[in-house]
């Protein structure tokens, strides 16, 4: 959500520039090189940023440094990372392709919380399931910092999903199965597969 949240003091900076407010601008700018200071200062593991900082209040377990969130994912076209930093997470991700347990790296969240976060146990949701989301940003970011190949690794691995699928391509995925996964009762509309076409 910071990295969103420079990438939005970006809208502000445009428009008081459009608009003649060169202090207005020059203040959002200050904004948005704050934020991103101290998210590198507070968050960047040296790998990925980390995705929660406790503030005012324990850690829900031992976990949180090496967690990977979706939002690493988004972060990779956030306009936030350098091209080396990009090829870092990259490589943190392929990294855990080849550990996980799962059919995929495309995690929600990586390591997921345990016994639950939520109520959803790991693997389920938004707590270590598999998202067709990540997967999408992930490529994004693997082609803008030289991965083709593995960019184009993962959307190979997504159109034969939509394939086995019936041409469907569904929210979350059981990480160890791979079937689609029902989304909790609060987001019926996630349940049914969306065209690909």
């Amino acid at each position: 959500k910071l990295v969103t949240g420079v990438q939005t003091c970006a809208l502000p900076i445009w428009i008081n520039e459009r608009f003649g407010d060169a202090a207005k601008a020059a203040s959002w700018r200050a904004r948005a090189e704050a934020l991103k200071a101290n998210m590198f200062k507070h968050l960047w593991n040296g790998k990925f940023f980390c995705h929660q900082l406790p503030l005012n209040c324990e850690p829900l377990d031992a976990h949180e440094k090496e967690r990977l969130s979706l939002s690493m994912a988004y972060a990779l076209n956030r306009g936030i990372l350098t091209t080396e930093q990009k090829r870092g997470v990259v490589a943190e991700y392929k990294a855990r392709r080849k550990t996980t347990k799962g059919f995929s790296e495309w995690f929600t969240i990586d390591p997921a919380y345990s016994p639950s976060f939520k109520g959803n146990p790991p693997g389920r949701y938004v707590n270590g399931a598999l998202s067709p989301f990540t997967a999408g940003e992930l490529a994004k970011g693997a082609f803008e910092c030289g991965e083709e190949a593995y960019g184009w690794d993962i959307l190979d691995r997504v159109a034969k999903m939509v394939k086995r699928d019936d041409g469907k391509l569904y929210f979350l995925y059981d990480p160890v199965t791979g079937a689609p996964q029902v989304c909790p009762s609060t987001m019926p509309e996630m349940n049914s597969g969306r065209s690909s076409s």
